[in-house]
């Protein structure tokens, strides 16, 4: 009887192990299960970018205790770097049920110049078990109530950044002789090569004395100034619309034809080249002329007083005692003398005519008395 019940529980013990071996198949299959998902991320700009591009860093923030976080996380949160615009990914792996929420934000930059997208994405991650004891995962963003469920977490940044140039020119008079008037005005002229390029918005003078007006059929601009000096057209204004373009404009001086003087024939052209710098925005410029580059634009007047009669000066008196001829007042010398013409030959020619017809009555008289006293 012992031996009958001693057998019937070893019967008993195998068949308890037969009924649970597939229990602890699916602890076992169940713990070595797990699933990767990646959360997509994507970083884009406008505007002018540094030249070196920049780091961005997006965080992840886990909002639920002791949820899963991707490799190299700290505690509950999670960074992202993305080396200029561009894309990555936060990869998570799962190996339990369970429901987790996280947030995802963008820090911001050091760019002062930049404004850095703030959205706050809500991510959502739902992990079931399926029919073959797998686990599912569904996972999905929100941004904002109404804002629809995106795909990836983006975030968009708007660089601002705009540089300006002061266009001068340089007068400069050059004196050969005589006194040069203090109130020349010379006349500069500034054409870009497209009415469509920007053009300064005000022109001024180290010595004031300025005047500007511009065409806008062609967007060329006149600089009118009054005397030597440096004087300039005005700042120009590139913003970041301009960046990566070249601007070119011919800068001369209107010959205005001023007695005395012999006008700078010099054409000068500006190269503007807006370009991204480490803080926003900079100018490459260059001045040309036919010698080459060179440093400012200046332009030299030469004066020559001989060149030029001087009408201030008063007529001098005439001598006393020569009144003119006349009919010839207006034709006076500034010294008073009467003005030669020909009048003087024409009287000599009638006087020796009419001496000669005189001598020829004279003849013909003695010729005929001679005559009459021979009968």
């Amino acid at each position: 009887m012992q031996t009958f019940r001693r057998y019937m529980s070893y019967i008993m013990t195998a068949f308890l192990c037969i009924c649970m071996l597939p229990s602890a198949e699916v602890r076992a299959a169940e713990g070595r299960q797990s699933q990767t998902i990646d959360i997509p991320v994507e970083i884009t700009a406008e505007g002018v970018e540094p030249s070196v591009p920049e780091t961005y860093v997006v965080r992840l923030t886990s909002q639920t205790e002791s949820a899963p976080m991707p490799d190299g996380a700290a505690g509950d949160t999670a960074e992202l770097s993305i080396q200029g615009t561009g894309e990555g990914a936060f990869s998570f792996t799962y190996s339990r049920t369970g429901v987790f929420l996280y947030k995802i934000a963008q820090n911001a930059g050091a760019k002062t110049n930049c404004e850095y997208d703030r959205t706050v994405y809500d991510l959502y991650v739902y992990v079931t078990r399926n029919a073959d004891n797998g686990l599912d995962i569904n996972a999905y963003m929100e941004k904002g109530v109404d804002e629809g469920k995106p795909e990836k977490a983006e975030f968009h940044n708007v660089y601002s950044g705009s540089a300006e140039y002061s266009a001068s020119v340089k007068k400069v008079v050059d004196v050969k002789s005589g006194t040069a008037p203090k109130d020349s005005v010379f006349t500069f002229r500034m054409t870009p090569e497209s009415a469509s390029y920007p053009m300064p918005e005000a022109a001024d003078a180290s010595g004031g004395n300025t005047s500007v007006s511009a065409d806008p059929s062609t967007g060329a601009l006149t600089l009118n100034v009054k005397g030597a000096g440096e004087y300039d057209f005005g700042q120009i204004c590139f913003d970041a619309s301009c960046c990566g373009n070249t601007y070119v404009y011919t800068i001369d001086e209107v010959d205005k034809g001023e007695d005395g003087y012999t006008y700078d024939a010099n054409t000068y052209k500006l190269t503007i080249k807006p370009v991204p710098s480490e803080d926003g925005m900079s100018l490459e410029v260059f001045i040309t002329d036919e010698s080459g580059e060179v440093s400012e634009m200046v332009f030299t007047n030469t004066y020559d007083g001989k060149k030029t009669p001087d009408a201030d000066e008063p007529d001098k008196p005439g001598k006393p005692g020569k009144p003119s001829q006349p009919g010839n007042s207006g034709d006076k010398e500034k010294t008073g003398k009467s003005t030669k013409t020909g009048d003087e030959n024409n009287l000599l020619l009638w006087g020796l005519a009419g001496g000669a017809s005189l001598i020829a009555i004279i003849a013909l008289v003695l010729a005929r008395r001679k005559k009459d006293g021979r009968q």
